[in-house]
C-alpha cells in the first residue's frame, strides 16, 4: 500500500489534490505506556452457524500492542467488559479509554465500570471527521487482510477462537510500521510495551468492579 501511494501522482484517474498541510499528531498520541487504550470491534465478513460474529480488541497506544481480545455473537456490553477485565488484570488499567460512540461503549453498565475503575472514557464519532482520533481502523484492516480467510475456514466457535488468538500472537510479535517510523528498536509491539503496567487492581477487586455489568440484575416492583 505504501508503494502504491508513491504512484498516485502518475495515475491519470486519481484526482489531483491541493497541497496538504503538515500532519499533526493526534491528541491521543502516547509518550509513555498506558495513558491511552483504544477499544473497538468489527463484525466478521462471514457467518458461523448462521451468526456473524464480532471481534472486540483493546490496543495500548504507545506500543500498538493488542492487550486483550474477545469474540462475541453480538457487540454486547458484557463482551467489551470481559475484554477490559482481561486487559486490566494482565496490564493494569489505563488513564484514558478511547472508543467510538457505539451503544456497547456508552451504555450505563459500561459507564459505571469506567467510573469505578477511574478511567477517563472519551468517545469520538467517525462520521463527523473524527476517525483520526481512533487507531483501531488500521489494525482491523490488517486483520481483514491477514486472517479473515483463515477465520472463514473455521466450523466451530472453538476453532474461531483459536484463529483469533493466533492472529493476536502474530500481530504482537511482528514489526509494526508505525513503530518503525517512531524509531523504536525493536519495532515489535510486545517488546516495546515490555513489562510496563498501568494502574493495577487485585483480581477480586477488578472482577467485583465489572461483575454487575456482566451479570445484570433484574428487579421487580
Amino acid at each position: 500500500m505504501a508503494l502504491k501511494k508513491r504512484g498516485y501522482d502518475d495515475m491519470p484517474h486519481v484526482p489531483r489534490r491541493g497541497k496538504r498541510p503538515p500532519a499533526q499528531p493526534p491528541p491521543s498520541k502516547a509518550a509513555r505506556p498506558h495513558p491511552y487504550w483504544f477499544i473497538d470491534g468489527r463484525q466478521l465478513d462471514f457467518a458461523l452457524e448462521g451468526v456473524q460474529w464480532w471481534r472486540l480488541l483493546i490496543f495500548e497506544g504507545s506500543s500498538r500492542t493488542i492487550v486483550a481480545g474477545a469474540l462475541a455473537p453480538t457487540a454486547a456490553t458484557w463482551a467489551a467488559l470481559l475484554v477490559l477485565d482481561t486487559a486490566g488484570l494482565r496490564y493494569g488499567a489505563p488513564e484514558v479509554l478511547i472508543s467510538e460512540s457505539g451503544r456497547a461503549y456508552i451504555a450505563n453498565d459500561c459507564a459505571a465500570v469506567w467510573t469505578r475503575l477511574q478511567i477517563d472514557h472519551r468517545t469520538m464519532i467517525s462520521t463527523h471527521g473524527e476517525r483520526y482520533l481512533h487507531w483501531s481502523e488500521t489494525h482491523f484492516h490488517m486483520q481483514r487482510r491477514l486472517s479473515d480467510y483463515q477465520f472463514a475456514l473455521t466450523r466451530t466457535p472453538a476453532e474461531l477462537e483459536q484463529r483469533h488468538q493466533e492472529f493476536i500472537q502474530l500481530y504482537n510479535t511482528t514489526a509494526h510500521q508505525g513503530l518503525l517510523q517512531d524509531q523504536r528498536l525493536p519495532p515489535i509491539p510486545l517488546e516495546v510495551l515490555g513489562e510496563a503496567k498501568g494502574r493495577l487492581s487485585p483480581q477480586d477487586e477488578l472482577t467485583r468492579q465489572c461483575v454487575q455489568a456482566v451479570f445484570p440484575r433484574t428487579t421487580h416492583p
